[in-house]
């Protein structure tokens, strides 16, 4: 079987970043990733994140210098 999961910084673009969490849930998938989640609190994410029941399976870190 085929796990995948949604790139939420391209999917659900017409709903606000944390709301795409339960969006992705709700279209099966088991796994999240996302370009830039530090516009949130990471504590909002994190509940988000377990309340939904899906792993994150991928973020990017800040380019820096």
């Amino acid at each position: 079987m085929i796990r995948l999961a949604a790139n939420l910084s391209l999917m659900f673009p017409h709903l606000a970043i944390i709301e795409r969490v339960d969006a992705a849930a709700k279209a099966g998938f088991i796994g999240v990733e996302f370009a830039l989640p530090y516009a949130m609190p990471e504590a909002v994410l994190v509940a988000r994140v377990r309340d939904a029941s899906v792993a994150v399976a991928l973020f990017n870190m800040p380019a820096g210098d």
